[in-house]
């Protein structure tokens, strides 16, 4: 098999998994009940006296939570079934290697994941630049408002459109939605709270560096969802739920058997944002890169062994 077929094959499946998760209902209710509490988010942290502390961690945390579970079910919803319906055949009756498989369907998974986090990501910033209300006559941020609770409602009827031309309501709701909250984080941007012309706000760079933690957090829950995935017939998300809950239950004990464990105390920097400073060093985030993609990479070299020893027909 060619360098260029195989770069093919890899788009093709990777293509094919990002498709099929994103058409997928539960990917468009999570996205959007996501979206919708980063939202409402300034009002729920009304008690916070002004602070913004506690709507970054609310924005950094929220978009991890919902990355895991997005890259979990992803995997429950298709690597795990492919191997239960044993329709694995139909793949590998082609040149395609199971590790190669495996990457590529993990590739569109976290493809689809990522657009999410970018969507959480601008909504958290939003609603981080709203704030929690200081006083009940206090001036709205129109230009926020209107990109942040604007692009959701314009997705939402978006969506209802697109379905009486056949498209699945989830699929059209995300395309319209995501382009109007681009189109609204750029509104922002060029308006004040009072609607004047002004530059770029200072955007929460801090935040931003966590939503990208966040994502990094995301994909190596994935790969340790496809490690489970191949042994077990039925255990990927909930298995990768599991793994999540005990890594950070598990954070600061020291022992030689825990570094099996993934640490995702790496992830989770919603301390962060109640210090004196909020900036997050850009070290730590290549570090967990770094982190991420070995640990993932071991995971797939795992799953890749397990899969060439299971039988799959």
């Amino acid at each position: 098999m060619t360098a260029f077929a195989s770069i093919t094959a890899f788009t093709a499946i990777a293509r094919a998994a990002f498709t099929e998760l994103v058409r997928l209902p539960a990917y468009g209710l999570i996205v959007l009940g996501t979206l919708v509490a980063l939202a409402l988010s300034p009002s729920l942290a009304l008690f916070s006296m002004g602070e913004k502390s506690l709507l970054e961690d609310l924005g950094a945390s929220t978009a991890l939570l919902s990355g895991v579970l997005l890259a979990a079910f992803g995997v429950s919803a298709q690597i795990e079934k492919e191997i239960e319906r044993r329709t694995l055949l139909v793949v590998f009756a082609k040149p395609v290697g199971r590790g190669a498989f495996l990457a590529a369907k993990l590739a569109g998974i976290l493809l689809a994941v990522g657009l999410a986090v970018l969507l959480f990501t601008i909504e958290a910033l939003l609603a981080v630049r709203i704030g929690p209300p200081v006083e009940a006559h206090a001036l709205a941020d129109g230009p926020a408002l209107a990109g942040s609770l604007g692009a959701l409602a314009l997705g939402l009827a978006a969506g209802a459109a697109l379905r009486r031309r056949g498209e699945p309501y989830q699929v059209g709701a995300l395309r319209a939605g995501s382009l109007a909250l681009a189109g609204g984080f750029g509104l922002a941007a060029c308006f004040d709270a009072r609607w004047r012309p002004a530059l770029l706000w200072e955007i929460d760079l801090g935040l931003a560096g966590a939503c990208a933690l966040a994502f990094l957090g995301a994909a190596l829950c994935g790969a340790v969802a496809v490690l489970i995935a191949v042994p077990l017939r039925r255990g990927a998300l909930a298995g990768t739920l599991a793994v999540f809950a005990v890594s950070l239950a598990l954070g600061g004990i020291e022992s030689p058997w825990l570094g099996l464990v993934p640490d995702l105390r790496l992830f989770w920097v919603g301390d962060m944002f109640y210090g004196p400073a909020s900036a997050l060093p850009v070290r730590h985030v290549l570090e967990a890169g770094l982190y991420a993609a070995c640990y993932g990479a071991g995971c797939l070299a795992a799953a890749a062994w397990a899969l060439e020893r299971r039988d799959v027909g």
